[in-house]
């Protein structure tokens, strides 16, 4: 029966909010025979039994009891316990509507197709927003000018994992070099922070030139069965997600990058 009663409250209530209904239920539960036994008092009559006992349990647990250590109750008792439990009452419901409030809140914004973030250092703030998503992905394909940022934040690790699945692809954005002369440069630089050659060739064998003037700055994620688009504009990171209408988006964006 008790555990029903737990399904029945996890089913009918938010996670973990359960817990306030219970002790919600408790406070009515009290409220009830308190009153119970204040019309008792009021009209000289026997309270019912299964109230009396209750609260001279609870009144027993608070320690309202005279000096043989017998639980106290009477009408003066019975009125200041009812206020206490009232304003219990009051404060729970307060605390779980603003649970459910913030709840819903939070809710509303995991579901926003376009999550963005402050990145205001370029090469630090974005890679580590970068990082965060490329971190367990199946397949990256990533639009950059010159790849400078390969190397920062520990993320050229993420990026030589997928290298070595042949799940890697980077577009550099050449402008005045070759795509040589990128290579070269990337290789000098990785060697000058202690990366390992074989690590460094792995990567820069995914380097591919686009063949483009205009520089785009952008990756494309694919990661648990489903699809992200990050890019950076000014001091912003702004991850497009699937759900609703950004999961066609995401497809054609995916259809373009690979065609």
């Amino acid at each position: 029966m008790a555990k029903k009663a737990l399904h029945w409250l996890r089913e009918t209530f938010p996670r973990f909010s359960w817990i306030l209904a219970i002790a919600l239920l408790a406070v009515i539960w009290l409220s009830i025979c308190l009153f119970i036994v204040y019309v008792c008092f009021v009209s000289a009559k026997t309270p019912v039994a299964f109230a009396q006992k209750t609260i001279e349990f609870v009144f027993g647990l608070i320690g309202i009891r005279d000096a043989n250590g017998v639980p106290v109750v009477n009408r003066i008792n019975v009125q200041a316990a009812m206020s206490a439990y009232l304003g219990l009452t009051g404060v729970i419901l307060s605390v779980y509507t603003l649970y459910a409030h913030a709840k819903k809140s939070h809710s509303l914004w995991r579901n926003l197709p376009i999550i963005k973030k402050l990145a205001p250092v370029a090469g630090r703030d974005d890679v580590r927003i970068m990082k965060k998503h490329y971190a367990g992905a199946s397949f990256l394909t990533v639009y950059s000018g010159s790849f400078d940022w390969i190397y920062n934040e520990g993320i050229f690790e993420d990026i030589y994992a997928l290298a070595q699945k042949a799940a890697l692809k980077m577009y550099a954005f050449e402008g005045d070099s070759d795509i040589g002369k990128i290579k070269d440069r990337l290789f000098s630089d990785g060697k000058t922070k202690f990366v390992e050659e074989e690590k460094i060739n792995t990567v820069l064998d995914c380097l591919i030139s686009s063949n483009k003037k205009e520089v785009v700055r952008c990756s494309i994620i694919k990661k648990n069965n489903a699809c992200l688009f990050l890019y950076r504009k000014d001091e912003m990171v702004y991850t497009l997600k699937e759900g609703d209408f950004a999961t066609y988006l995401l497809e054609a964006i995916d259809i373009l990058a690979t065609n």
